[in-house]
């Protein structure tokens, strides 16, 4: 019997019994299913933190006070100062190496614009920053050293603050933003940057120049972080080492004892995320490969079943003139072709229950032909595995034992 009519005879078999076929393939279909929706959707995952990342930076290295042991417990904070940006600033080692350092001082506030009042982040950054973020400009003009150093009352808004207090202007340049008792002239709208990878909202700050900040509304000098950035992906890891030493000098900290301080690099803190997205990816395909293999075990229980109800059959086959062989190929194409069926419906499955959780937390869908071609891949192999036993068993029956089988 040739391999296309062994087809045609098992699928006209499977249709027989509809029913029972779809029920068979059900493991298949849950187990391939959720391989491609979690695949797809942990593809997406990453993309969207790969474009958030783009949006704050990613050649950028986080120094910020505080530290911990190895057991996890807090080591006593000691504040960060203009003097360690400034120490870092002018390190003879990193100067080739990096874009520039900004020390960043945020304080929550409530804002007003003529008769609308709005909350926010207030933020003091020295000129640095938006070239170390890469921000860039819908309107107007950066703040500027002479800013800075006048301890001017002028500021950059973010979009969301734009729509918020400006709802009916596109660039309000000129305009005032009153904060506490300090009236800010927008000399600048920055562009759309959207959320960070920690879901804030980067657009909903007020950038003042850190003088200002620090002298005429927060009355303090403490620095929240250190913004560094590098010039190449490469020197991360050469410039965080360095930092590391600076940092350990200025506070006195020997090479064994507790940093009170953190620095890190946005793409080592991004592998953190990657490796959770992974590991919980390789959690779904453990337990839909569980799925699969009980699937697997249905088709083989009904296999035997169907071996058994079909006996007389088999005989007059094997009475016409069918081989062994061919008894075996149309129980293997039978149980493979259960298998394939169940895993058509569980990529179309899959695929559509990725594009449902993907447009539910707005994440890039990502559909990919090596895990759609693997799937089945998977459905063949299980077929053929688990029905080999029950077509192995229809082969060996005796023509003469068959034919007498009621």
């Amino acid at each position: 019997m040739s391999y296309f009519a062994a087809l045609r005879v098992a699928l006209e078999a499977l249709f027989v019994n509809k029913g029972r076929s779809t029920l068979t393939s059900l493991g298949i279909v849950i187990g391939i299913m959720s391989v491609i929706a979690m695949v797809a959707a942990g593809g997406g995952a990453k993309e969207k933190l790969d474009e958030r990342l783009d949006s704050v930076g990613k050649n950028l290295i986080l120094l910020r006070p505080g530290g911990q042991t190895a057991t996890g417990l807090n080591v006593q904070m000691t504040p960060l100062t203009s003097d360690d940006a400034k120490a870092i600033r002018e390190d003879p080692i990193l100067r080739p190496m990096i874009v520039g350092v900004a020390e960043s001082q945020p304080m929550p506030t409530i804002v007003s614009a003529a008769n609308i009042t709005a909350r926010t982040t207030l933020v003091g950054n020295p000129p640095d920053v938006f070239k170390i973020r890469r921000w860039e400009l819908q309107g107007g003009r950066f703040l500027n050293e002479a800013d800075n150093k006048k301890s001017a009352n002028v500021c950059l808004i973010g979009d969301t603050v734009r729509k918020k207090l400006f709802p009916n202007k596109k660039l309000p340049l000129g305009d005032r933003v009153k904060v506490e008792n300090v009236s800010l002239e927008v000399v600048g709208v920055l562009k759309p940057k959207g959320q960070a990878p920690t879901g804030a909202d980067q657009d909903d700050q007020i950038f003042v120049p850190i003088n200002t900040l620090q002298d005429k509304l927060a009355y303090s000098k403490t620095i929240a972080i250190i913004v560094i950035g590098v010039k190449r992906t490469e020197y991360l890891e050469p410039a965080v080492k360095r930092i590391d030493r600076i940092m350990m000098e200025r506070h006195r900290i020997k090479n064994d004892g507790q940093k009170d301080y953190n620095v890190k690099s946005i793409e080592e803190m991004a592998s953190l995320a990657v490796l959770l997205t992974d590991t919980l990816n390789i959690l779904v395909i453990v337990i839909a490969s569980i799925s699969l293999v009980v699937g697997g075990i249905g088709i083989m229980n009904i296999m035997l079943v169907s071996v058994t109800e079909r006996t007389r059959e088999i005989g007059i086959r094997m009475a016409v003139g069918a081989t062994p062989g061919d008894i075996r190929n149309q129980f293997l194409m039978e149980s493979m072709m259960l298998a394939l069926v169940g895993g058509l419906i569980g990529v179309l499955l899959g695929i559509g229950s990725a594009y449902a959780i993907t447009r539910f937390l707005e994440w890039p869908i990502f559909i990919s032909p090596f895990y759609i071609g693997l799937a089945f891949g998977v459905s063949a192999l299980i077929g053929i595995f688990f029905g080999f036993y029950p077509a192995a068993k229809a082969s060996q029956l005796d023509p003469i034992e068959a034919l007498r089988y009621e």
